[in-house]
């Protein structure tokens, strides 16, 4: 009897202890829930915190960075001197040799080098023959130095790039590489007499390199001072001679081999040294394709169809390379080279005084002529670079590479324009030419179409595509491409000749047997 009271006892302990341990599960996992609940509620709270301190801080340098309408206006209008873009630098083999200056550092890009420093001392004896002349005038060094004080800020809004020169910097720099360009021109168009020891003309080799340093994009100074500082210098009897136009364009007859009398102009309001040669290059009248200046508040895309920007977004390309990636396919397809366009019975002809870049009539294709070595490749290069950088001026310089880069694909195309004389080559070998024209007639951002050169390009496409002219090229291409290619189609020829009169000799027999 005591052991099923003591039995009862345990099982209505045990129940009793179940029933107590139940609300204590309970609570536990409870506790973990509402645990987790603050944690999600506190990292919701920190991501709160998180994204408006990011978007604070983002509105903030947005307002730091919005330039005023004043700047605005300084970076769209005054801007001309430009670092060279990164595109024409990735196409150069050798990198900035086209573009930085080898021995003479002009404004303030390539200020300070210490590979260019040897020329400095130069310019402080060019400065000072220059005051030596200028002081029987009346003009003394603190006339100079007022005017280019009075110029510094319209010539630092010429740079693109923010020069950190101090005021006193910049306006030495202005004085004194201001001065040796103009004493340079002034020694080169024999106006004043050169020192017997001066080294820059007796010793032959400086004086291509130093033309080439002049007429290189980033190393300008601003025209106007050029400008100001001829103007107070120019005071002396000899000196009255000649217009500054007039020295800068004997400068080109022997940096450039151009003779003055077939100089077309001198160009309105150039921007600096290399604007004005590379306008005075240019046709009277804008034939050449003159173009619009890009306007600034339209798309400088190019996209060919409507939709094509879609399509070519969901391949996830972006945008800003679609110009790059479609131009080169598109211009390709422009006109065959000029091997192919000779095939199919086209003559080239260089014509010097010619008012279109590209004229085609009666089967003949006339192109200015031109003489390229490694300081006129340079020049080149750097009138290219401007074109590219600067939004209100023309793109023949740009147009004619692309044109050249058409035509030239390869050493037998060099030959044909050699042999034509629209190319006279002293830039080396016909393939490093075609290389040279083919590197950078791959980046150049020029939209033919809106050109006088795209009409006649469709004139001779409609001329090649011609089925005999086409069937003709490649009949040639086929056949006649090299002497060996020509043997062996030869005796395949003859061969086959032969074997048809075997074989007709062999039926006559059978029709008509011997008797």
């Amino acid at each position: 009897m005591e052991e099923s009271n003591d039995i009862e006892g345990e099982a209505h302990q045990a129940k009793s202890n179940q029933d107590a341990d139940t609300p204590l599960v309970g609570d536990f996992f409870t506790g973990i829930e509402e645990k987790e609940d603050e944690r999600v509620k506190r990292e919701k709270e920190e991501f709160k915190q998180e994204y408006k301190r990011l978007s604070t801080s983002i509105k903030l340098k947005m307002k730091e960075d919005i330039p005023s309408q004043q700047d605005k206006q300084a970076e769209s209008s005054t801007i001309c001197i430009y670092r060279a873009p990164e595109s024409l630098l990735l196409e150069n083999g050798d990198k900035r040799r086209d573009f930085d200056p080898q021995i003479v550092s002009i404004g303030p890009y390539h200020y300070g080098k210490e590979e260019l420093q040897k020329m400095e001392k130069h310019k402080w004896g060019y400065l000072r023959s220059l005051l030596n002349r200028t002081r029987g005038g009346g003009i003394k060094m603190i006339n100079y130095v007022k005017a280019m004080m009075k110029l510094e800020k319209s010539a630092r809004s010429c740079y693109a790039e923010y020069s950190n020169l101090s005021r006193e910097e910049f306006v030495q720099m202005m004085l004194l590489d201001g001065c040796f360009v103009l004493e340079l021109l002034r020694k080169f168009s024999w106006i004043i007499r050169t020192d017997e020891d001066d080294p820059i003309f007796t010793m032959p080799w400086i004086v291509p390199f130093l033309m080439r340093d002049l007429l290189k994009l980033e190393n300008q100074l601003p025209f106007f001072v050029l400008e100001c500082l001829f103007s107070l210098s120019n005071v002396a009897p000899h000196d009255k001679q000649l217009s500054l136009a007039e020295l800068v364009c004997l400068f080109l007859d022997r940096a450039m081999l151009k003779p003055m009398k077939v100089i077309n102009r001198c160009p309105h309001n150039p921007k600096h040294l290399l604007d004005f040669i590379r306008s005075s290059f240019l046709p009277i009248e804008n034939t050449w394709g003159e173009f619009i200046p890009v306007n600034l508040h339209t798309p400088h895309l190019s996209w060919g169809a409507v939709g094509n920007e879609y399509e070519e977004m969901r391949r996830e390309i972006h945008p800003l390379d679609l110009e790059m990636q479609q131009r080169p396919k598109r211009w390709a397809d422009m006109i065959p080279c000029a091997n192919k366009l000779r095939v199919a019975g086209i003559k080239f002809k260089a014509v010097k005084k010619a008012s279109k870049l590209l004229k085609f009539k009666n089967r003949v294709l006339e192109i200015p002529p031109i003489a390229i070595d490694h300081c006129a490749a340079s020049f080149l290069l750097n009138c290219i670079a401007f074109e590219q950088c600067f939004s209100y001026c023309s793109k023949h310089f740009s147009t004619y590479a692309i044109l050249m880069d058409l035509l030239i694909k390869s050493v037998r195309d060099v030959a044909i324009l050699c042999d034509s004389k629209i190319i006279n080559n002293y830039y080396g070998s016909e393939e490093d030419l075609a290389q040279f024209f083919n590197a950078f007639g791959k980046v150049i951002a020029v939209d033919v179409r809106n050109s006088h050169l795209f009409s006649e390009l469709e004139k001779i496409n409609q001329y090649y595509k011609n089925n005999w002219n086409e069937f003709r090229t490649s009949f040639m291409d086929t056949y006649f491409s090299s002497p060996w290619v020509f043997l062996s189609a030869l005796a395949a020829f003859i061969l086959l000749l032969l074997t048809l009169i075997q074989t007709f000799f062999a039926v006559l027999s059978y029709v008509r047997p011997p008797s």
